[in-house]
């Protein structure tokens, strides 16, 4: 047994691998480390799931792992659901390639660069 805070000192039997698990084994910085880009990829592929029919897989793929990460282990989840997981970052490079472009600034000189 090892000793730990006292906010996870009466957990539920089956709780050690949720969030509060998370919480205690991996700290602040590890629980942070798991819900900022959950929440981040979330806002992703909600924006693009409101635009159009691209974001829905990505959509029911999130929505799989966060309600999963409420019940299932979460350091064997990565491993069940990781072609989930690639569909997201694939997801997330097209949104990238499909954002709108910045115009180009002037060249030092006051020449406007040339356009390929």
């Amino acid at each position: 047994m090892q000793p730990g805070a006292h906010v996870v000192e009466y957990m539920p039997i089956g709780s050690h691998h949720t969030w509060w698990g998370l919480l205690f084994v991996k700290g602040v910085a590890g629980f942070c480390a798991l819900l900022v880009p959950l929440l981040w990829q979330t806002a992703l592929v909600l924006a693009d799931a409101a635009r159009g029919p691209r974001g829905r897989l990505p959509l029911g793929s999130v929505m799989t792992i966060v309600l999963l990460s409420f019940g299932e282990n979460l350091e064997i989840e990565a491993y069940m659901l990781w072609p989930g997981l690639l569909l997201l970052g694939i997801h997330a490079r097209e949104m990238q390639a499909a954002a709108p472009r910045p115009a180009a600034a002037p060249a030092p000189g006051g020449t406007a660069p040339v356009q390929p």
